[in-house]
């Protein structure tokens, strides 16, 4: 069908008008049913690795405040973990710890059953894995006394990992959340009321809700369903434009404010990088002279944390990943002292960040969003990242030149004492 002719948009408008009708009627449902409700997605954490990590911890945990003993995890150790339990007597002697700091890394969770053996989850949701992540977390299991110890990798959809020896990848017990979904499933009518309410919110997480079948009655008919198409591909064309419209108007304004300053001879606000070859989509303040070692520099930046943009931040990046423990006391007191209203949030990439949702009171940045309400969002971005950088940018330039990378290493008691 020619895209531009009058029976195409005569056919979008009829199908629009049919949907929304459609659209309208399930609104009602929503209103009294709240089936789109829930607590996680309230709190903003649908997609944040450590909440998961740690909710799923205290379920595990039998001496969680869910007060359920071990009926957690005797239930995941059978049913996802597929392990034979009958030699653990008490299973409630258990122990669950997250986040431990080891000389390989942090581990996610950690449970150590009543017969010594321990379990690692390695737990991903949007990340990618660190370089060697599990090999090295499997080197840690193979020098724990006992065993035979376990490696579980959970993600969304159950992938394989492909930070591990390959003869090991067949050792590591790959897990989704559509299993954890269905572990918990099956134990909601075995717990009290209030906690069957957020197992079933948590489950809900990952699970869609199902289309409106008469919606998905109204696209069957090939001549909507080409229509519908038509109108996807244009929708996806008109969101990409939009946010690359949202970066350009923020790269506009802070280039205009870096050339009225004196610092645009060390700084400059390259174009925006939209997201192509596994790069995520950016703009800031970027630091203009090399390093000899070509590292990554510290630069201001806001950015899309994925390719849907569900998340975006604002902070002061890296540009190379760098531990805890490899961080220098400069790095560390920035992390801690980031002038800002607002949650500061960190992590090996960002020495501090903050979500967009938060700056402007949103629980979700949409394309329409931006295209409603572009202008002021951008404003709103582009105001903070020049808030940044007059707060640090002598910070930034001392880190940009003596910053001791390689980053995955540990620095030397040396190059620690030069940066007390």
């Amino acid at each position: 069908m020619d895209v531009d002719s009058d029976d195409q948009v005569k056919a979008v408008l009829q199908l629009l008008e049919k949907a929304e009708a459609i659209l309208w009627e399930e609104k009602g449902e929503d209103k009294t049913t709240a089936r789109r409700f829930n607590v996680f997605c309230a709190l903003r954490v649908e997609r944040s690795e450590l909440p998961h990590s740690r909710f799923l911890a205290c379920l595990l945990d039998p001496q969680g405040i869910h007060d359920q003993k071990d009926l957690f995890l005797r239930a995941f150790l059978e049913d996802v973990l597929q392990e034979q339990i009958e030699r653990l007597v008490n299973l409630t002697k258990s122990k669950v710890a997250t986040e431990l700091s080891t000389e390989y890394g942090n581990l996610d969770i950690v449970i150590t059953l009543s017969d010594k053996q321990i379990i690692v989850i390695e737990n991903k949701v949007d990340a990618g894995e660190g370089e060697d992540q599990l090999k090295r977390y499997q080197s840690w299991l193979n020098k724990q006394p006992g065993g035979p110890h376990r490696l579980v990798f959970l993600t969304p959809d159950g992938r394989a990992p492909f930070s591990c020896d390959p003869a090991d990848v067949k050792k590591v017990k790959r897990v989704s959340y559509e299993m954890i979904a269905d572990w918990l499933d099956k134990l909601r009518d075995m717990v009290p009321v209030p906690l069957e309410v957020v197992l079933s919110q948590y489950t809900n997480l990952w699970r869609s809700i199902p289309m409106n079948e008469k919606l998905l009655e109204l696209l069957r008919d090939p001549r909507n369903f080409g229509t519908a198409v038509d109108i996807l591909e244009a929708a996806k064309q008109v969101s990409e434009e939009a946010r690359q419209q949202f970066l350009i108007r923020i790269q506009e304004v802070i280039s205009s404010k870096l050339h009225q300053s004196k610092f645009s001879a060390d700084w400059n606000v390259p174009m925006p990088i939209m997201p192509r070859y596994g790069t995520l989509a950016n703009v800031g303040l970027k630091w203009s002279k090399g390093r000899k070692d070509g590292k990554g520099h510290f630069s201001v930046l806001c950015e899309a944390q994925d390719k849907n943009w569900d998340q975006i931040i604002i902070g002061i990046c890296r540009g190379a990943g760098v531990q805890e423990d490899n961080r220098i006391p400069l790095d560390k007191k920035m992390s801690l002292s980031m002038k800002t209203d607002q949650k500061v949030q960190q992590s090996k990439w960002w020495t501090g960040f903050v979500d967009l949702r938060d700056l402007i009171g949103v629980r979700t940045v949409m394309a329409t969003d931006l295209l409603s309400d572009g202008y002021r969002i951008s404003k709103v971005v582009a105001d903070k990242l020049w808030v940044l950088f007059e707060s640090y940018r002598t910070d930034l330039e001392d880190l940009n030149r003596n910053y001791p990378y390689p980053c995955e290493t540990r620095c030397s008691q040396e190059e620690l004492d030069s940066w007390t």
